[in-house]
This record gives structure tokens, C-alpha cells and sequence, in this order.
């Protein structure tokens, strides 16, 4: 009886507040992972113009190495790159105003979706992946022409959940973590073509709202996850990147820095 009152008072003070140790994961998994969703532009600053022009394509967000503390003991860490992937489609639904004979394109709207059923987020401690989903709009203050570079704002509305995690617990049940994630992106981008390739380089704004819980239970099927408060931030993020065209496809380098992070990016579409 007492062996085991000592066995229990060990473990007591062993295994931390569990609420505490799941938040804290979140505050760490949270800005890096809503810089994956939302940032990527995979396009330069130009509108497309009126219908029936378009693009669509692929692009990829890698942050090289993501370390957070894990919920169960938060002296711990786990370590993974992040890797987000989704299918983009740009549409042109009006190719804007023209004020001077060169300088045209003001008020041009393209219409912006993004999809995808499974994003390939790459670690052992993911047990579910959601579906991703977003739309947003490019507003074109300048077209590009000879004498001016193109210049454009962004808006990107993205919802991604739920994600979930699973970790192992002293107890010998397993803590699986929940989280919905929601970015609104905001972004202003400059570009001009050089004739075999187009560098842009962006200021962006991104504005995240989590909903999470947790639970403790043996396997993820089973038991109900409690709910923590949700949480919101912002983080700004600063990049460049090149276009280069071979025939009707075009492929997209970039490189910034989100938050504390460095992110690349690597698109590829085709369109006319």
C-alpha cells in the first residue's frame, strides 16, 4: 500500500499541469505553421486581366526545421520540417482602368482559390490532417507596361482543420491535440519583368485565430477533447521571389522571413 502511494506521488510530480504543457506547444506550433498556410504567393504583383485568362498550378511552403516543446514534458522538445502544399487557381475577372496611355490596370480584380484534401505535413507525431481550403482577391493599383512595374494588394482568407497530434504519456495513455487554424493575409507586392525573368518582392500582414483541445485517452478514437480558449496574433513577413516562363508554364522561387522563421516557397502553373 504504501509502495504504491509512493509509485502515485511520483508520478504526481513528474508529469506536469497537462493544460499548461498543451498550451504551451500551441503558443511555439501556432506562428510557424499559420506562416505555412498562409504565406506563399506563388504569383508576381500583375493582374491577369478580364475572361477567360487564368493560371492554375501547384505550390509548396518548406520551413526547414520547426522545434516545439512537447505537452507532456515541456523540457522536451520535437523536432520536424514543415512541409504545405495546396492546389492554386487565379482567375481574372476585370483588367482594371487605364488613366495614362502607359500606366493602366488600376482596379483590376483577380479572383483567388486554394485547395487541397490532404496537405503532405511531414511527422510522426501527426495522426490526422484536414482538408485545406482558401479564396481571397489581387487588386491591381498598376498593371505592368514599359515604363512601370506592376503593384498590387492581396487579401487571402485560409482555414485549415483539425489538425491532430498524438504524444506519449507517463500514464501510459496517449495526450492527442487538436487544432483549427484561421489566416487572413494581407500583402503588397511589386514586380517587373526583365525580359527572361520577373523578380517580386512583397510586405504582408497575417492575422491567425486557433481553436484548440486536448484529451488524454489510450487510443484516438476514443474519449471527448476539452476545450481551451482560443487565441489569436499577427505576424508580418517580408519576401522576394522570381518568375521564369518556359512556353505557357511558369515556375516561382521564394525566399522571406516569417515571424522568427525562414520560409521558402516553390510554385509551378500553367495559364493563359
Amino acid at each position: 500500500m504504501l509502495q504504491a502511494l509512493l509509485v502515485s506521488t511520483l508520478l504526481i510530480t513528474q508529469v506536469p499541469d497537462l493544460e499548461a504543457g498543451v498550451q504551451t506547444t500551441l503558443n511555439h506550433l501556432t506562428p510557424p505553421v499559420s506562416g505555412l498556410v498562409g504565406g506563399g504567393l506563388y504569383t508576381t504583383a500583375n493582374t491577369h486581366g478580364n475572361l477567360p485568362h487564368f493560371d492554375i498550378g501547384i505550390g509548396v511552403n518548406v520551413i526547414p526545421k520547426i522545434e516545439v516543446p512537447k505537452p507532456t514534458d515541456t523540457t522536451e522538445t520535437f523536432t520536424f520540417p514543415g512541409l504545405f502544399g495546396s492546389l492554386n487557381l487565379e482567375v481574372g475577372l476585370f483588367g482594371g482602368m487605364p488613366i495614362l496611355p502607359t500606366i493602366g490596370g488600376v482596379g483590376s480584380v483577380d479572383l483567388l482559390l486554394r485547395f487541397t484534401p490532404a496537405p503532405p505535413v511531414s511527422s510522426d507525431y501527426v495522426k490526422e490532417v484536414p482538408k485545406y481550403t482558401a479564396f481571397g482577391a489581387k487588386i491591381g493599383f498598376l498593371r505592368e507596361s514599359l515604363t512601370t512595374p506592376a503593384i498590387s494588394a492581396t487579401v487571402l482568407f485560409s482555414r485549415f482543420g483539425d489538425l491532430v497530434l498524438g504524444f506519449d504519456h507517463p500514464t501510459g495513455d496517449s495526450v492527442f491535440v487538436q487544432m483549427g487554424l484561421r489566416v487572413t493575409s494581407l500583402h503588397f507586392d511589386i514586380s517587373k519583368n526583365l525580359l527572361l525573368f520577373t523578380p517580386y518582392a512583397g510586405l504582408g500582414f497575417d492575422w491567425y485565430s486557433l481553436d484548440a483541445g486536448y484529451k488524454e485517452a489510450p487510443t484516438l478514437a476514443e474519449g471527448a477533447y476539452t476545450s481551451l480558449a482560443s487565441q489569436s496574433g499577427r505576424q508580418t513577413r517580408i519576401y522576394g521571389g522570381i518568375e521564369t516562363k518556359l512556353f505557357l508554364l511558369k515556375l516561382y522561387l521564394e525566399a522571406g522571413k516569417y515571424g522568427d522563421q525562414v520560409m521558402f516557397s516553390a510554385g509551378l502553373k500553367g495559364g493563359i
